[in-house]
């Protein structure tokens, strides 16, 4: 009898334990619900970096191939370009008017939305990281030679501060006012369109990605140790997590409201703005870069394995983007070194309509900014051409000047001739009758 009691006793407990352990089964499928996977473009490349465009229509990759790819939000290739070296970061604009790709052989490109290269720098030997704001006035670069550089989308050079040490991550807020560097020597630093560093913040690993909320509030910093630091943009740290593994790419939804996360265990992992988890997604292999859509409502994902994952998320709250300041443009400082050839020598310069002297000729002193350049010489066209003076730099200009086209001679028409021989006969024939 007491055995049976016994029984029933312990039939009731494994009852009440299966009920508890389905009753948490429904939370724990919640907080880890599937990501759906919309496309998958494959190279064979291990792809570096990703990004969608803000107006979720674009999605740029670049791969260890030294190629760039432009996708729609179909998934569809729109253009593929060649590039100097593997590439290491990089970033694309609204509506795809400008793509950013930095590269291991020390390039930073700047393409238009049809994939024309627009301009390139060279800094150092690597270029880790480039990024472009969303609205496309500026983009940030980060080298191995320890600066940090800022652009115009035009290709003039805004700042430059020497920070020291690689500097793996960089980031830009939509409207360039923005700017966070994540070095190798444990550091992310912000800066302000000005150049003025806002502050720095200490991390025990080196930074190995970073990225700036797009309406500027949030900055996430991901390390070599697999710590994830979230950070407002007075430099206090909000939450952080450790993933145990390399954080190579991180990216955040408007206000921080999700956070991605890609590392080298080939999970994509997304994260609430208190740090709860929500979900991860399984490659195969090592996650390079990561971009989630301004809402959070999408994640591309660059992996090792050879291919671009883009995924839905099961996201039932969606931040409302707050209107953004518009941000005025710094104004070119100090003067350069303009050095002006023209083919043959010997033309006339004038800077601004303004007479400078004959080709070949060192103009010093030149302020920075757009001038207006004409070269003249008798017999051939005038050569018109822009160029933007960077302080502290040297420019060139050759002109190859066109030779004029001789006037074109007015052929003798025959009727011309047909009357004056019929004049002259008349002539002849009048003298003839007196």
């Amino acid at each position: 009898m007491n055995r049976n009691i016994m029984l029933i006793k312990k039939s009731a407990l494994y009852f009440v334990l299966i009920i508890l352990i389905l009753s948490l089964l429904p939370a724990a499928a919640s907080a880890q619900s599937d990501a759906t996977l919309l496309w998958k473009y494959t190279q064979n490349t291990n792809f570096a970096d990703t990004d969608i465009s803000s107006d979720g229509n674009f999605v740029l990759a670049g791969g260890t191939n030294s190629k760039v790819y432009l996708l729609n939000k179909a998934g569809n290739l729109l253009w593929e370009k060649q590039v100097d070296g593997a590439v290491s970061g990089l970033s694309i604009s609204d509506d795809a008017q400008y793509a950013s790709v930095g590269t291991k052989s020390g390039s930073l490109y700047v393409f238009d939305r049809d994939g024309n290269i627009l301009w390139t720098k060279k800094m150092g030997e690597v270029v880790y990281d480039a990024t472009v704001s969303a609205h496309g006035g500026f983009v940030a670069a980060g080298s191995n030679d320890g600066n940090l550089y800022l652009y115009k989308t035009g290709g003039e050079l805004v700042w430059k501060k020497s920070i020291g040490g690689d500097i793996y991550g960089v980031s830009i807020s939509s409207d360039g006012s923005l700017i966070a560097a994540g070095q190798k020597l444990f550091n992310v630093y912000l800066y302000d369109l000005d150049g003025n560093r806002l502050w720095s913040y200490k991390t025990d690993e080196q930074v190995f990605d970073v990225d700036i909320s797009p309406d500027g509030s949030i900055i996430v910093a991901g390390s070599a140790d697999g710590r994830v630091d979230v950070i407002d943009k007075s430099g206090k740290k909000i939450w952080g997590t450790n993933i145990m593994t390399p954080v190579n790419g991180v990216s955040s939804s408007l206000y921080g409201k999700y956070v991605a996360l890609g590392g080298n265990d080939n999970y994509a992992r997304l994260y609430s703005d208190n740090g709860q988890f929500v979900l991860k997604y399984l490659t195969f292999g090592n996650i390079r870069g990561i971009s989630l859509s301004p809402e959070g409502m999408h994640m591309s994902v660059a992996s090792n394995d050879g291919n671009i994952y883009f995924l839905s998320l099961p996201l039932t709250t969606i931040p409302t983007p707050a209107p953004l300041p518009t941000v005025t443009p710094l104004p070119p400082v100090g003067s350069g070194e303009l050095i002006v050839n023209s083919s043959p020598s010997g033309a006339n310069i004038y800077l601004d309509n303004a007479y400078a002297g004959l080709t070949p000729l060192t103009l010093k002193d030149v302020s920075a900014g757009t001038h207006k350049i004409i070269v003249k010489m008798a017999g051939y066209e005038d050569w018109n051409s822009e160029i933007y003076m960077e302080g502290g730099q040297k420019s060139y200009i050759s002109a190859e000047l066109t030779p004029m086209k001789p006037p074109a001679e007015t052929p003798v028409q025959p009727v011309t001739v047909l009357t004056g021989l019929f004049i002259g006969m008349m002539i002849l024939f009048v003298s003839k009758k007196d």
